[in-house]
C-alpha cells in the first residue's frame, strides 16, 4: 500500500492503482485522521508508512466495504451521521433483525454493515465543524450512497478537498449504479420499486461538493475536475433515466410516476385482452389452467388463501384435481403459501432449474423479496416440453424481473393460440427491472435479452402477469423496440459505469458467498459470475464472535482491491 501526499497535510493510501479502494488522511498535530478505513490497514502498516497514530477516522456512511478497517483502530475517535450511529455500535441489532434477513422490500441500509460493534463513536450533524488538534473539518450532510452519508471538506494551503465516500467516480462516473435505488415516501412505492429514483437527491449532494477545488472518493483516486465530471454525470444519468423510464413496468403501475420530468417518452402499451377461457386467477399471484375434464394446473402460490381457494374450486365442482404447481420466480409473494399447499395437494411442484435451489434452500441466499418458506420443487431445464391433457407446456429459463425466474408457455390442441406466463417479467408498458438487485444483468444471451428473444420466436396471443388482472400480447415492433432500448442502454451504461463489463456497476451479487446463512460445519462456496473474470477472494474471519458470526470477503478485479464486498453469516 502506498501514500500520495496532495498538500503537505492531506494524503492518500491506496495500492497505487486509482480504480483501487483509496482511504483519505490528514495530518493533524494530534496524529492521522483518516477518512473511510480500508480494512487492510493496521496500526502497524500506519507506523511503517512512517505517519503519526492514527487519533480519529471520519466514516462517510455505515458501509462495512468502506469502513472495515475502523475496527483495528478501536481506541480511536469515530465520526458519522448520527443516524447511522447504531450501525457502527450495535450492529449485532441489525443482524439479529427477522426484518432485515427475510421479505426485504426495503434496501436502505442494505447488508454492507460492520461484523461487530466498535467504540468511541462520535455523532455529525449538516455544516457541523469537527476540530481536531489544528485541522476543522466541515461536515456536510450528502446524501446519495446511503441515505445520511456525509462528506468531509477540508482546507490546506489553500486547496479545499472534499471527501465524498461514494458519490462520485472520476470522470462522472459511479462505481455502483444500484445504489440510486430509492423509495418514494408516502407514496407507497419502496426502495424495491425505486431503481433511479434516487437522481435527484444525488445531483443535490454533489451539487453541494461541487464548490471543492478537489474530491477523493472511496474509488476512484482524485478528482481534479470535479465541476466538469459532476456535470458529466448530470448528463449521462438523465440520458439513462429516460432510456429505463421508456419501456418500463413501473408505467403500468403507477401511472405518470416515471416520465415526470421533460423530454421522457413511453412505449406504446401493449394490447390487453380478457384470459383465455381455460385460465382462471383466483388471487394471491395465482392463475389456475383447467381442462375440460377437470383437472388443473396452479401457477405460484403467494399465501395459503390459495390452497382454500383450489380446495374450494374442487368442492363446488369447477375442478376435479389439482395436478401440478408451478413456479415462475423465488419471490415471497408467489411462494409464501407452498408450505401450506404441499399438506394438502400430493401433486408434484415444478420450477424453472436455476430457481430451484432458490425456493428449497433460501437460507443459503440473501435477496430481495425472499421467504423462509424451503419449497421442494422438480427442476426442469430450459425448454422442457412435456404433454398435460390436451395442452403442451413448455417450462423456460425467463430471467426477466429476477435471475432466479421462469416462464410457463401452454399451447391448447383447441387452437393456434399460445399462453407465456410470464411471472413478474412483463406488463403491458414493457420489462419489469425497477429493482436492480433482483439481478436483471445485461447478458447477449441473458436477462431481458433472452426474455425477448422467446417472446419473439413464439409471440405469444397471451401473455399472463401474476399481478395484471388481464393478458396482453406485444406487436413484433414492440418487442424490436424493447430490445434496441436495451442496447441503447449498453452504450449509455458505459459512459456511466467504471468497470469495463457494465454489470459489475448493476449487479450487488456478482460475488456470492453459498450458503450466506450457515452453521459451522458447513463448507462454504464462492458463487462468481461467469461475466466476472480476474476475481481474486480472500475470506476474513471476525476477530469478535458471538450468536451470528460475520465473515467478510475481500474482492480484487486484477490488481483492483474493491473491499469487503461480500460477506456471509456463520451461526455458532
Amino acid at each position: 500500500m502506498k501514500t500520495k501526499f496532495l498538500t503537505k497535510k492531506i494524503f492518500i493510501i491506496n495500492d497505487g492503482n486509482e480504480k483501487s479502494f483509496t482511504t483519505g488522511g490528514i495530518i493533524s498535530e494530534n496524529g492521522t485522521i483518516l477518512i473511510g478505513c480500508d480494512d487492510r490497514l493496521t496500526p502497524e502498516i500506519i507506523q511503517n508508512m512512517n505517519l503519526p497514530k492514527v487519533t480519529a477516522v471520519l466514516c462517510c456512511d455505515y458501509r462495512r466495504s468502506a469502513n472495515a478497517g475502523i475496527l483495528n483502530f478501536d481506541e480511536s475517535d469515530k465520526y458519522v451521521n448520527g443516524n447511522f450511529c447504531g450501525l457502527l455500535t450495535q450492529p449485532e441489532l441489525w443482524w439479529e433483525n427477522p426484518d432485515n434477513r427475510w421479505h426485504i422490500y426495503k434496501l436502505r441500509p442494505d447488508d454492507d454493515i460492520l461484523p461487530y460493534g466498535t467504540h468511541n463513536v462520535n455523532k455529525v450533524a449538516d455544516n457541523g465543524q469537527i476540530i481536531i488538534g489544528d485541522i476543522k473539518i466541515t461536515a456536510l450532510l450528502t446524501p446519495g450512497d446511503t441515505d445520511y452519508s456525509m462528506s468531509y471538506l477540508v482546507e490546506d494551503e489553500g486547496i479545499k478537498v472534499v471527501f465524498c465516500g461514494g458519490l462520485l467516480y472520476k470522470g462522472g462516473k459511479i462505481p455502483y449504479l444500484y445504489r440510486l435505488t430509492k423509495g418514494i415516501p408516502n407514496q407507497g412505492c419502496e426502495d424495491y420499486h425505486g431503481f433511479l429514483r434516487g437522481i435527484p437527491i444525488w445531483k443535490n449532494s454533489l451539487d453541494i461538493i461541487s464548490h471543492a477545488d478537489i474530491a477523493i472518493p472511496y474509488l476512484g483516486g482524485v478528482i481534479n475536475s470535479l465541476k466538469a465530471d459532476i456535470a458529466e454525470f448530470h448528463k449521462n444519468i438523465d440520458e439513462l433515466y429516460s432510456n429505463y423510464a421508456d419501456i418500463s413496468a413501473m408505467n403500468y403501475y403507477f401511472d405518470g410516476w416515471l416520465n415526470d420530468s421533460p423530454g421522457i417518452k413511453i412505449m406504446e402499451q401493449g394490447r390487453e385482452r380478457d384470459f383465455p377461457q381455460y385460465v382462471k386467477q383466483i388471487g394471491n399471484q395465482c392463475n389456475v389452467i383447467c381442462s375440460k375434464n377437470g383437472n388443473a394446473i396452479a401457477i405460484d402460490c403467494g399465501d395459503a388463501d390459495v390452497t382454500d381457494k383450489l380446495i374450494s374450486m374442487i368442492e363446488r365442482g369447477e375442478i376435479k384435481s389439482v395436478d401440478a404447481l408451478y413456479i415462475t420466480h423465488y419471490h415471497d409473494d408467489h411462494v409464501n403459501g407452498c408450505e401450506y399447499f404441499r399438506k394438502h395437494f400430493e401433486c408434484p411442484i415444478y420450477a424453472d432449474e436455476t430457481l430451484a435451489d432458490v425456493v428449497k434452500n433460501p437460507i443459503c441466499y440473501r435477496l430481495p423479496c425472499i421467504s423462509p418458506v424451503n419449497v421442494d420443487v422438480t427442476p426442469l431445464a430450459d425448454s422442457y416440453s412435456w404433454r398435460w391433457q390436451e395442452f403442451e407446456l413448455t417450462s423456460f429459463s425467463f430471467p426477466g424481473q429476477t435471475l432466479y425466474h421462469g416462464g410457463l408457455m401452454v399451447k391448447s390442441d383447441d387452437d393456434d393460440n399460445i399462453t407465456f406466463f410470464a411471472g413478474d417479467s412483463f406488463t403491458p408498458t414493457g420489462i419489469d427491472d425497477y429493482c436492480a438487485y433482483n439481478r436483471n444483468l445485461l447478458l447477449p444471451d441473458g436477462g431481458y435479452f433472452k426474455c425477448i428473444s422467446i417472446l419473439k420466436k413464439y409471440l405469444p396471443d397471451y401473455i399472463i402477469n401474476q399481478h395484471v388482472m388481464r393478458a396482453f400480447s406485444f406487436t413484433p415492433e414492440q418487442l424490436e423496440y424493447m430490445e434496441k432500448n436495451l442496447i441503447e442502454r449498453i452504450r449509455i451504461l458505459s459512459k456511466l459505469s467504471v468497470w469495463d463489463n457494465i454489470n459489475y456497476a448493476l449487479d450487488e451479487y456478482f460475488i456470492m458467498a453459498y450458503p450466506y446463512e450457515q452453521n459451522k460445519s458447513d463448507d462454504v462456496k464462492l458463487l462468481i459470475r461467469d461475466y466476472a473474470d480476474k476475481i481474486k477472494c480472500e475470506i476474513v474471519s471476525p476477530k469478535h464472535t458471538g450468536r451470528k458470526n460475520i465473515y467478510g470477503i475481500r474482492v480484487y478485479i486484477g490488481d483492483i482491491y474493491l473491499c469487503q464486498k461480500s460477506c456471509f453469516i456463520v451461526n455458532s
